[in-house]
């Protein structure tokens, strides 16, 4: 997995840096290994 990690909601707008950001907005797809598009 890459150290920084970035993604960001094409619906919304919102983007998030950073492992726990991620899971707390976006969370996980294929066993915790993608970010998952769309923010919750």
């Amino acid at each position: 997995m890459p150290h920084d990690e970035w993604t960001s909601c094409p619906k919304c707008g919102k983007s998030e840096w950073g492992r726990s950001e991620i899971e707390e907005l976006f969370g996980y797809i294929y066993d915790g290994t993608i970010p998952q598009s769309w923010c919750k």
